[in-house]
């Protein structure tokens, strides 16, 4: 025979136990480039930038950090015209 338990386990007991089993929601992020909510350190699938860069493949949107220039080349321009 298998052992069985001597005493039936309150509600209460059994509450205290699953205390820590609750499911809580995934982490979400911000794509910088389209806004797409993403899961955090992963491409987004619509442009396909990651930590400010693109990563190869085929994606639906265009990335808009890659056509935009550096702050330091617009300073730059601006002081020569």
């Amino acid at each position: 025979m298998t052992p069985l338990p001597k005493k039936k386990r309150t509600r209460r007991q059994r509450g205290h136990n699953r205390a820590h089993q609750a499911l809580s929601l995934p982490a979400v992020a911000r794509c910088l480039s389209c806004g797409n909510t993403i899961r955090p350190h992963r491409a987004c699938p619509m442009c396909g930038n990651y930590n400010g860069r693109t990563v190869p493949g085929k994606f639906p949107l265009t990335n808009r950090l890659e056509s935009r220039q550096p702050v330091a080349a617009t300073a730059t321009e601006d002081a020569e015209a």
